[in-house]
């Protein structure tokens, strides 16, 4: 299994947890999975082209990253049930664009990025 099998099982286990044990009316296990599943098919392409510079691709990646944020989620609950969509859109979008972007940089990391940070924090606590 890759790292991003295995952060992306944990992360959808944590979302389906809190749709069983938290009282949000947006957040429930299907919307956690519609989410979840288009941000590991599209959340390394977006972040993977931003670090290398592939600003050609920028509507691509102003697109998938509306989507896997937002236009998923309007998507489902479009469909399921429109006053949870009215109340609750608005306060969703920021935490989720958080998270899909912690997922492209974890899921984009190379040995030699983790290396570097490794000595990084290293030298940086031999300073102190």
């Amino acid at each position: 299994m890759t790292i991003k099998n295995i952060t992306f099982a944990i992360g959808l286990t944590w979302l389906i947890y809190g749709a069983l044990n938290f009282g949000y009316p947006d957040w429930d296990i299907g919307v956690s999975i519609v989410m979840a599943g288009t941000t590991y098919f599209t959340a390394d392409k977006v972040v993977g082209a931003m670090r290398n510079l592939q600003w050609y691709r920028w509507k691509m990646m102003l697109f998938l990253t509306w989507f896997a944020v937002d236009g998923s989620y309007f998507l489902y609950w479009f469909f399921k049930n429109r006053s949870v969509l009215l109340q609750m859109r608005e306060g969703q979008w920021p935490m989720s664009l958080r998270l899909f972007l912690l997922c492209g940089i974890i899921w984009t990391l190379t040995p030699a990025d983790l290396r570097q940070f490794r000595a990084r924090t290293q030298s940086a606590a031999a300073d102190k």
